[in-house]
């Protein structure tokens, strides 16, 4: 079984991942991936995702080996199939952080262990976990809106898989030439007449995409969650990096309101749940 989506697990697996996270969230260190191996493959940057692999794998008693791709045979034009054939044989559970979701889809299909997506350009599960996790600390989510503000990226399309699965509205403020399947759609917060379990926000320029070939740039431009739209709201997320005055206002991700830090440290136990759940199947 592996977790490249987040349709992959089911309500009731999530449930048990969540359940276990939160055991292990109070008492650390034990020793449950003793004598275990993870392999982390990543060609894209990373900072809380990496990190919060690495340490909870460790601090379980596991062995991390960490290879940037640039670093291996792939850069040299081998090819993804022997490739995973390789890093399967040496290892539990792979983690792979790359561009392309049919990448990662190939690695899965070659690979002998689990493979879990540490974000790809389609899909971010972990972090929508980690997300939900969190919320589900503070309150009930079935049947409640989540209000998403950004463009229509990876953490979007995850959302919206996480609103299928869990029972919950997304809506979302972006243009009204994106389409997808949601309740509720806003140009702006001046439409807003009613207040949300939380707020979503990201980057809406993390594909990095020119200016010029971004039909939605003057949109999102002028579109930021400030202090003052936290009245819409219970709670706030964002997944980070969090640019200033872009979508959100300074001092936004530092709010009463904000589980942005808690989503941060509650991250590496959910991964913890999630590795522990692959590897017994």
């Amino acid at each position: 079984m592996n977790y490249i989506k987040f349709s992959d697990f089911s309500l009731k697996n999530y449930k048990n991942i969540f359940l276990f996270s939160k055991k292990i969230k109070k008492k650390r260190n034990n020793k449950i991936f003793y004598n275990k191996n993870m392999i982390i493959l990543f060609n894209k940057p990373s900072t809380r995702t990496r990190i919060t692999f690495e340490m909870g794998f460790k601090e379980e008693g596991g062995n991390v080996v960490f290879l940037n791709s640039l670093d291996t045979q792939i850069s040299r034009g081998e090819n993804i199939k022997d490739t995973t054939k390789v890093l399967s044989k040496f290892c539990d559970v792979l983690v792979v952080r790359t561009y392309n979701q049919k990448e990662i889809e190939k690695i899965s299909k070659y690979s002998k262990v689990p493979v879990v997506n540490a974000l790809t350009d389609s899909f971010h599960p972990c972090q929508v976990a980690s997300d939900l996790f969190t919320l589900l600390e503070k309150t009930k989510i079935r049947n409640k809106s989540i209000l998403w503000v950004g463009e229509k990226n990876n953490i979007f399309k995850t959302w919206l898989d996480a609103s299928k699965t869990f029972n919950f509205n997304l809506e979302a403020i972006f243009p009204i030439n994106e389409k997808f399947s949601i309740i509720n759609r806003y140009k702006s917060f001046k439409e807003i007449n009613k207040k949300y379990i939380a707020i979503i926000s990201d980057t809406w320029d993390s594909m990095k995409k020119k200016k010029e070939n971004y039909k939605n740039y003057n949109f999102y431009k002028h579109v930021k969650v400030k202090k003052k739209n936290l009245k819409f709201t219970k709670y706030f997320l964002h997944c980070l990096p969090a640019y200033n005055n872009k979508e959100v206002e300074k001092g936004v991700i530092y709010h009463k309101k904000s589980l942005v830090w808690k989503c941060v440290e509650n991250k590496k136990h959910v991964q913890k749940g999630i590795i522990n759940f692959l590897i017994k199947k």
